[in-house]
């Protein structure tokens, strides 16, 4: 749930987010793990350390503040928060961090030209995570299609695109690829915020460790509809 709580002079707006039952999921193939915050009778490694962090999350109210194009300028968590998420990785961007964060909520909530746009017109949008084998851009490219038939409804489409740039001294050698993606969002003027936003985005992952070469499809799909 988003609150908004107060618009200020700048029009930057600061907002209270709250997540309901988040959950985490992780697997290859037919085999899948799903964590939530209530521990099961037997947790296994992985829902131990996932477990304390999900239900801090979902016991906690996010403070954000976004710009007047939608952006995610700050994030702030409660400190018993803070230290409980902060899940360290070398070169990486801690789990639910503010980096990691921003992110997250910015896919949900993408932002927007400062300027009214015409028909075909596009705009991008740059998201970064840092890995261990180095650093991943990826690229949100949105086009404004058409307006729709309800009044204050606008469609616009949504491709991705990926850059990585690789840091001296990773352990492996590791190539990112695009190979497909397709989207969608419907923006609601009426609201001030998107009704719906939908992306299925295929990329192919290379890692080389001198005695072997290993090649993974990874799909990433987002789905969000606004209630």
């Amino acid at each position: 749930t988003w609150t908004v709580q107060k618009v200020d002079a700048q029009k930057y707006a600061r907002l209270v987010v709250r997540f309901t039952n988040p959950r985490f999921s992780a697997g290859t193939g037919d085999k899948k793990i799903v964590v939530e915050p209530i521990a099961g009778p037997k947790p296994g490694p992985l829902a131990r350390t996932m477990q304390p962090i999900l239900k801090e999350l979902s016991d906690t109210a996010i403070v954000c503040v976004i710009s007047p194009a939608g952006e995610f300028s700050r994030i702030e968590l409660p400190a018993k928060a803070e230290e409980l998420m902060s899940v360290q990785g070398d070169s990486t961007d801690d789990l639910f961090s503010e980096p990691w964060l921003k992110r997250l909520l910015g896919q949900c909530l993408p932002a927007l030209p400062l300027t009214p746009i015409k028909v075909g017109a596009g705009w991008r949008q740059r998201f970064e995570i840092s890995l261990p084998t180095g650093r991943l851009s990826t690229d949100w490219n949105f086009t404004y299609k058409a307006a729709e038939k309800e009044p204050g409804r606008h469609r616009i489409a949504l491709t991705t695109s990926v850059k990585q740039q690789a840091s001296t001294g990773a352990p492996a050698k590791f190539k990112v690829e695009a190979k497909s993606s397709q989207g969608q969002g419907i923006f609601d003027t009426a609201q001030g915020r998107w009704a719906e936003l939908k992306l299925q985005q295929t990329v192919l992952l290379t890692q080389d460790l001198d005695l072997f070469k290993a090649t993974y499809t990874v799909t990433t799909t987002l789905n969000i509809h606004a209630k």
